[in-house]
């Protein structure tokens, strides 16, 4: 009668390395777990898709290195949304605002406020009127 099974001094790798010859910080593995900090600078405009980190998955001896890929997803928002480029944002007028003039903050997602304004003497604002607010160097915005 024959038998097959897994060594058990090398666990079937065919290495046996000596207790006292082991390396102290893998103990014989080949391996240490370490932790790696990736720096991940999301630019304007990157707002879906993936970012991928080739190599930088997990790393074992004689075996190739994992990808690290990071899943870009766009939350939505209360009162912002995107079209395309353009951070819009939403605000219902009631009638007497339309044809009189308005003026109300904006607080932007990354805390500046702009000050939209229509004058009574500025056109009257009809459904699905878009306004643009452009861009200037200051803090302190205002569309007219």
């Amino acid at each position: 009668m024959q038998t097959q099974s897994t060594c058990k001094t090398c666990r079937g790798t065919g290495e046996y390395i000596n207790p006292a010859d082991r390396c102290k910080t893998c103990d014989g593995q080949g391996t240490v777990k370490q932790n790696h900090i990736l720096d991940v600078k999301i630019e304007k405009g990157n707002l879906q898709g993936e970012l991928v980190f080739k190599g930088e998955g997990n790393q074992a001896p004689n075996a190739a290195s994992g990808d690290v890929i990071i899943q870009l997803e766009l939350k939505p928002h209360p009162y912002f949304e995107l079209r395309g480029r353009d951070l819009v944002y939403k605000k219902k007028l009631t009638l007497l605002e339309s044809l009189t003039g308005f003026q109300f903050p904006i607080r932007h997602l990354d805390s500046r406020e702009f000050i939209v304004k229509n004058n009574p003497s500025s056109t009257i604002i009809k459904p699905g009127d878009i306004k643009k607010i452009k861009k200037r160097r200051n803090a302190s915005r205002s569309l007219r």
